[in-house]
This record gives structure tokens, C-alpha cells and sequence, in this order.
């Protein structure tokens, strides 16, 4: 099964507090890995998860010896992802209910399992359990959920992570494992037994059995594209607003958008305001956009605390974000971004933005820009930073002309703070006022003579003279053959120059 990689050099390997820092699982990432604005690979999915915001890599550790036959190998039931002492400060991992935590789409087969260490341990072997089939998600986890037997034993022979045979430095482990057939929601748990040490790190990946290859779900649902999430983390008072922002290859698309006014305080609590959201998003946009839980059945139904969003395969769609207007809980916690231009020019295939960050109050901020196709072109991360203002310097790559977006995602002890999303431009060095149109601006006015740059392609099209004109403004989400340079028929109404 593919699955998609994020490169681990553009993570910032921090450690807050001084804390022994050990590992996680970043592919498929662990329960307590999407809690971290510092280590998902996909986003902070995962909210209210304690110290294990800052630290997913200090999560689970615990005694050795793990025994499905014996209650008092291990950590004890019911806390199977707790520290040993049962800290408070990691007790979230072991909450457990249908809704409570992110599920990473799956299906049965050879998989590959990446670790990422943060402290270099020897690896005398790591074990993968997979719940029963009938198990109870709403009960907390326990040896009694899980198969008796581990599916998957990876023998580390007491390897070191590292160095590799040319001395290079290695933080990494990929190995595969089987996983079995299973439908519906499950939990994979593992334990990386640690050799020098009488501990291992216990870890929870919680997943979604289905036929589809991209998303959980049978071939028969027509919602197959997850395109954001509402992960509740703040309540909000009366006279609030969430909106429900959505963005499409051009930019934000608010004909599009939701908003969801909270009229008491008691519809601002969040698990309230994140399920009204769904049924509000399921209502208006229906055709194009649906919130909430999907089953192994493909059926989604918006739930009181975290709802995914799905869109069709093909829509133009490329992800839905969640903002906040109004009141939440009481705190002077801020972010803004300043420095950035609306419009940078390309030289040598490379852009860099020069960014300044004014903080109030006590947060991790992660940055990342999306270009016209959804693909991560730059990142960064700033560790914990308190009232403060830093500059960032963020270099680019391989970019091409076209719209582009700026999110900055920030952390304030275990709550997320409203995402931000801010809107800038690349153009060519060598094509500036060459074109009259950012495709699709300007869609159902476009004219004989008319250029437009296409962001998927790089390139400038030429709409034709008349009669081949008209078909330069014949395109729907459906009907995309004359989209200039990447629709089936093109070239009837356009020239590439």
C-alpha cells in the first residue's frame, strides 16, 4: 500500500523542558505523534493531549514485558499508554471512545512502520498487537481488547540508531509488517522494547479498515477525499463565530464557506459548536463538502467532538479550514504575521520569504506554504516561544508562478489557537505583465488574444482567435476538457506560448 512521505529533515528535532527525549511513530503516525505541532507529519489531528504536546516522543514508556496473558507484565489495564509513576501529564493517551482521537486510513496488508528516535537507545525488538475485531471502542483499551498474539515481532538485535555503514547520521527505523484483515475502526499497539533499559515505549496507532486506497470507506462511498477536520479545542461564548473557510487550486473560495453563529454559551461549548458546524456544513454544501465520522460502511454523521470533512474524487476542492471570530477562553494568546508580500518574483526556479512573528503570551508555531496543487513548498517550526517576536527566513524551491498560502498553526499548552491563512503570489521573472489571468480568474470573460497562466503547468495560455474563442470559458468541476494545458481537449481553445 503507498502511502505519503514527508521528507524528515524538514522536522525540527526539539525537546521542551529538559525532559529524556526517546521516540514515536511517524508513518502511520501514532496517537500521541498527531498531537504535536513539532512532529506530525499530517498536522496537529489530535487535541487536549497534555504534556504529550510537547514531548510525543517521552509518551508510553513503561515497563518491559507486555503479556496479553498476564495482567501484571507491563503497564496495567486501562492505562496501557500511560508513564510509569501514571503521570498526569500523559493520561490523555488513554482516553478512549468511538470519536476521541484522529484515525489514520488503512488497509490490510505489507505495510511500512517508521519510527523516529530522539534519543539513541539500543533496539532489542518491537511488537505490534491489532484489537479483535468486536472490541469496544468505547471502553478503555485493555489486554482483553487486543489479539492474544502480537501480528508483527521486528527483532532489533540490539541495533543503535545513529550512524549508517558511511557514518551518516540515521534517526530512523522502516521496517514491514503484515497487518490483518480487519473493517471498521481499530487500534494497532505497540511496544518498542528498549535494551539498555527495563522500559518500553508503548504506542497507539488508531486507524480505519477500508477498500478505498486514499480514504477509510467502501468503493461504493462517493466521499473519498478528507480535506480538513474540526478538531475542537476551545470554548467559545455567545456572539462567536466559526467559519468553515474553503480553499480551492485559485485560493479561498468563499461562495463556498460556512459560518456557524453561537447564539449561547451553552452551543459555544466545543463539542457542541464542532457538531453544529458539521450538520451546518452537511446542509448547505451537501453536494460538494460532508462532516463528520465516517464508518467502515462509508456513512458519515456528524458527531459531538472531532468531524472529518470529505469531498468527491475530482472536486476542486483542496482542503477546508476551521477559523474563529469572537471570544473563547479567557487568554491574551496571539500571533501575527507581518513581512509578507502579495507578490514575490521567481528567480532561478527559488523565492524566499522574509517573515517576522509578534507573540503574546506562550506557544509553538509551525508554518507551512501550500502551492496551487496542495504540495508543502517550504516549512518551518519555531519551538515554544514566549512573549517574544522572531524573524523567519523561509527559502523555496522548484516553485512555479502561480497562488500560493501561507498557514501558521500554533500551539498553546495542549490547545490549538485559531489557524491562520494568508494569500500571496509567484510570478516569473521573465513574465511580468506577460499574462492577464491567474487561472481561473477571470473565468467567463476570457476573449480572443487573452493569456492566462496556468499554476499547474507554470505555463501561459493564449486563448484562441473566434470561433475557438468561446470554449475558453467552457469549464465546470465536472466538464474540465478545455482547462488550458491539462484538460483532454486544450488545444481546440488555446495556445501555448
Amino acid at each position: 500500500m503507498k502511502m505519503n512521505k514527508i521528507m524528515l529533515a524538514m522536522l525540527a528535532l526539539s525537546v521542551s523542558g529538559g525532559a529524556m527525549a526517546h521516540g514515536f511513530i511517524f508513518e502511520p503516525p501514532s496517537r500521541d505523534t498527531l498531537c504535536s505541532a513539532n512532529y506530525s507529519p499530517v498536522g496537529i489531528k489530535n487535541a487536549e493531549c497534555g504534556q504529550v504536546t510537547w514531548e510525543p516522543q517521552s509518551s508510553g514508556e513503561n515497563a518491559d514485558g507486555f503479556d496479553t496473558a498476564n495482567p501484571s507484565s507491563g503497564p496495567r489495564d486501562g492505562h496501557l499508554l500511560s508513564v510509569s509513576g501514571e503521570s498526569a501529564n500523559y493520561e490523555a493517551m488513554n482516553q478512549q471512545s468511538a470519536d476521541r482521537w484522529y484515525k489514520n486510513p488503512i488497509q490490510a496488508g505489507a505495510h511500512d512502520f517508521t519510527w523516529q528516535f530522539t534519543a539513541k537507545h539500543p533496539i532489542h525488538s518491537i511488537k505490534y498487537y491489532i484489537t479483535k475485531q468486536d472490541w469496544d471502542p468505547n471502553q478503555v483499551l485493555t489486554r482483553a481488547s487486543l489479539e492474544a498474539e502480537p501480528f508483527c515481532v521486528y527483532d532489533g538485535h540490539n541495533s543503535i540508531p545513529g550512524v549508517d555503514s558511511e557514518g551518516k547520521p540515521v534517526m530512523t527505523l522502516t521496517h514491514s509488517c503484515t497487518i490483518p484483515q480487519r473493517t471498521g475502526y481499530q487500534v494497532i499497539y505497540a511496544g518498542w522494547d528498549v535494551n539498555d533499559t527495563d522500559k518500553t515505549f508503548y504506542k497507539a496507532i488508531d486507524v480505519m479498515f477500508g477498500e478505498d486506497s486514499d480514504q477509510p470507506g467502501t468503493p461504493s462511498s462517493e466521499w473519498k477525499v478528507n480535506v480538513g477536520s474540526i478538531n475542537p479545542t476551545i470554548d467559545l461564548k455567545a456572539g462567536s463565530k466559526v467559519i468553515a473557510r474553503v480553499f480551492d487550486q485559485a485560493g479561498e473560495n468563499t461562495r463556498l464557506s460556512v459560518t456557524l453563529d453561537i447564539a449561547t454559551d451553552q452551543a459555544g461549548m466545543k463539542a457542541n459548536w464542532a457538531h453544529d458546524l458539521a450538520v451546518k456544513i452537511n446542509a448547505e454544501q451537501g453536494d460538494k463538502l460532508h462532516a463528520g465520522q465516517k464508518n467502515a460502511a462509508g456513512e458519515i454523521t456528524p458527531v459531538y467532538g472531532l468531524n472529518d470533512i470529505y469531498t468527491k474524487s475530482g472536486s476542486p476542492v483542496s482542503r477546508v479550514e476551521i477559523g474563529i471570530n469572537g471570544a473563547g477562553h479567557e487568554d491574551t494568546t496571539s500571533v501575527t504575521v507581518t513581512g509578507l508580500k502579495d507578490s514575490y518574483s521567481i528567480n532561478n526556479g527559488k523565492v524566499t520569504l522574509d517573515l517576522n512573528l509578534q507573540v503574546q503570551g506562550k506557544v509553538a508555531i509551525e508554518g507551512n506554504v501550500f502551492d496551487a496543487n496542495n504540495q508543502v513548498k517550504g516549512h518551518f517550526d519555531t519551538g515554544l516561544l514566549e512573549d517574544t517576536a522572531q524573524d523567519i527566513t523561509l527559502p523555496m524551491e522548484t516553485v512555479m508562478p502561480g497562488n500560493y498560502s501561507l498557514v501558521i498553526n500554533s500551539t498553546q499548552e495542549g490547545n490549538t489557537v485559531p489557524q491562520q491563512t494568508l494569500m500571496f503570489k509567484l510570478t516569473s521573472q521573465d513574465a511580468s505583465g506577460d499574462y492577464n489571468y491567474s487561472w481561473p480568474d477571470g473565468l467567463g470573460t476570457y476573449k480572443e488574444g487573452n493569456r492566462v497562466l496556468q499554476p499547474k503547468t507554470g505555463k501561459v495560455y493564449e486563448c484562441k482567435p473566434y470561433p475557438y474563442s468561446g470554449w475558453c470559458n467552457q469549464w465546470t468541476s465536472s466538464a474540465t476538457q478545455y482547462e488550458p494545458g491539462t484538460g483532454s481537449n486544450w488545444q481546440d481553445a488555446w495556445i501555448e506560448k
